[in-house]
């Protein structure tokens, strides 16, 4: 299901998720939800539950700026709190937990976690499965969910890894490790999809050394016209 798919605290929705997982067990299934959890200590994250695992909770580690946290918090105060906004100051996830649903370990990226290649791949070579959740709605009908989509394909192909993706208001799609779209669901519609995916091993070449060798050609470029402008500096000066 979704990111934010149940608007209230895990801690609130006990009751509600137990009946979700008895009926997931009685279909033979396993379900990974979007659900916010919130601490004794205060703080709270933005979060997916595998109903399946014990230890299934991952919580976001890139929040978005403003709409899940205020940056500068301490030097603004409490002028911040007039906003009211509820569920917009979380606490970002530390560790790239790899949850498992169905026995198989599967690698959670919450909303635009899927645009940042190289953090993906801290879930690798673990995850045999990638699974991206999101609230795609802040972009109603602009191109937001189509870009987004886009770049969860990206990350399939980078990693070598089948993805399921599932938004609220779309794009939902089951992508495959080449970023070939094996099925999609309409935007703006009530869907159900199903589509057959592998679970997947190994370590592709960005897994491996991420985006090190476009850094590092980069780099070279820059020193040679560099180097070029400097040698044009000289010849113009003799």
């Amino acid at each position: 299901w979704p990111e934010a798919a149940i608007p209230m605290w895990h801690d609130q929705a006990k009751a509600y998720l137990a009946e979700l997982e008895a009926l997931a067990d009685q279909a033979g299934t396993s379900l990974m939800i979007g659900v916010p959890v919130r601490e004794a200590e205060g703080r709270t994250y933005n979060a997916v539950v595998s109903l399946s695992d014990p230890s299934g909770f991952y919580y976001k580690r890139h929040l978005v700026p403003f709409g899940e946290y205020v940056p500068f918090r301490d030097l603004l105060g409490s002028a911040l709190d007039v906003l009211g906004a509820p569920m917009s100051d979380f606490t970002p996830g530390r560790e790239a937990h790899v949850l498992n649903a169905a026995g198989v370990p599967v690698g959670a990226l919450i909303c635009y976690e899927a645009v940042f290649g190289a953090e993906v791949t801290e879930l690798l070579p673990e995850a045999q499965l990638l699974v991206n959740v999101s609230n795609d709605a802040w972009f109603g009908s602009s191109l937001g969910p189509l870009q987004h989509f886009q770049m969860a394909r990206m990350r399939a192909i980078e990693t070598g890894r089948d993805l399921l993706r599932a938004t609220n208001t779309g794009i939902t799609a089951a992508i495959n490790h080449e970023g070939k779209v094996l099925k999609r669901a309409p935007q703006f519609e009530v869907a159900t999809l199903s589509a057959e995916v592998t679970p997947r091993t190994g370590a592709p070449p960005y897994v491996r050394w991420r985006d090190w060798p476009v850094l590092g050609l980069t780099a070279l470029g820059l020193g040679l016209l560099l180097l070029r402008r400097i040698r044009r500096h000289h010849w113009l000066g003799t």
